[in-house]
Order: structure tokens, then C-alpha cells, then sequence
């Protein structure tokens, strides 16, 4: 899990200097989306690595406060990203911020012990790939919803997707015995 984390949070951070300094388009979208893929990873692991290092009366509390700073992350990256392509090199500038940013987080989690609450259990493929799926219809769905409109069949077949995948990612976790993200937790 740690080493998921890491390799994810690594990856996150090159996307995001190669993707400031990038000058041509196709690549910048193939650094943005290896930094889909990298978050994606950093998510998945933080959450599995909170559920099992902390105590059952901890993780409420824990998840909530994740949750909140995940949602924050998600909302304000874009927005001030946006902000500051009007500035000369803005993009650059935001590119390297978060890349020092995390490269400091990545090589200080290095040296963090990885004693955990040791209990072996099988990783969730299954909530994995339906999580990570519908993030991705999701995403695609909010993109896009700025050029297409909201009847337009594109739009309603991501909204469709998204809605399928989510109802299917929360039944099959909750039904789960060793669930990526433990549903009950939301009571």
C-alpha cells in the first residue's frame, strides 16, 4: 500500500513538472492523464492505508477529514490552475509549485516507519477498477459538460455510466468483506 502510495504521489509530481514545461499539446494531455492515473493510485492507497493503520474509532474522523482536504484538492487544483493561465508562465509556475510540493511529501513519507495494524487481507479488485471507472465517467461527465449540452447524447450516456458504475461500486463494496472503501463509515 505504501509503496502504491509512493510510486503514485512520484508519478503525480513528474506529470506535473514535465507537463509545465511541456510546449505541445498531446503531450501535456499524456502528462495530465499519467497524472490521472498517478492521483488515482494516491487516492486508492491513502484510502486503504488509512483504513488499516488507524483504530475503528479513529478512522470516522480520519476518512471525514480526507475526504474534505480530497474535495478540497479537486476543487481548488483546477480553479487555480485556470487562474493562472492568464499570467505569463502561470502554468509553469503552478506546474513546479505542486511538483516541489509533492516531491518534499514523497521523499518525506520515504523515511516514515511503515508499521501498520498488521492484517492481511485481499486487495478489492473489483471495488478498484469500479471506483477508478466511475471517477473517470465522472470526471469526463463535469469536463465536458462546459461544450456539450446537457441533452446531448454524449452528455447522457456519461451521466448514465457514472450513475450505473456508482450504484454498482456501492453494492458490491457493501456487500465486501474486506471493501476498498468501507461504505458504512458514511452512516
Amino acid at each position: 500500500k505504501k509503496n502504491v502510495f509512493l510510486f503514485g504521489l512520484l508519478m503525480f509530481a513528474i506529470s506535473f513538472m514535465i507537463g509545465g514545461l511541456v510546449n505541445n499539446y498531446v503531450l501535456l494531455l499524456t502528462c495530465r492523464a499519467i497524472g490521472g492515473l498517478a492521483a488515482a493510485a494516491v487516492t486508492t492507497s491513502a484510502t486503504s492505508l488509512l483504513a488499516t493503520h488507524l483504530e475503528d474509532t479513529k478512522r470516522p474522523l480520519a476518512f471525514s477529514v480526507f475526504g474534505v482536504f480530497l474535495g478540497i484538492g479537486m476543487i481548488s487544483g483546477p480553479l487555480i490552475a485556470s487562474g493562472l493561465n492568464y499570467l505569463e508562465h502561470g502554468w509553469l509556475f503552478f506546474s513546479t509549485s505542486m511538483a516541489l510540493i509533492l516531491l518534499a511529501l514523497f521523499i518525506s513519507l520515504i523515511f516514515i516507519s511503515s508499521n501498520e495494524l498488521r492484517s492481511i487481507h485481499p486487495f478489492d479488485w473489483t471495488g478498484g477498477v469500479l471506483l477508478t471507472m466511475f471517477l473517470l465517467a465522472s470526471v469526463m461527465l463535469v469536463s465536458f459538460l462546459s461544450d456539450w449540452t446537457i441533452s446531448d447524447p454524449r452528455t447522457l450516456v456519461l451521466l448514465f455510466t457514472s450513475i450505473l458504475i456508482g450504484a454498482l461500486f456501492y453494492r458490491v463494496e457493501r456487500k465486501s468483506q474486506f471493501p476498498l472503501i468501507d461504505i458504512r463509515i458514511f452512516k
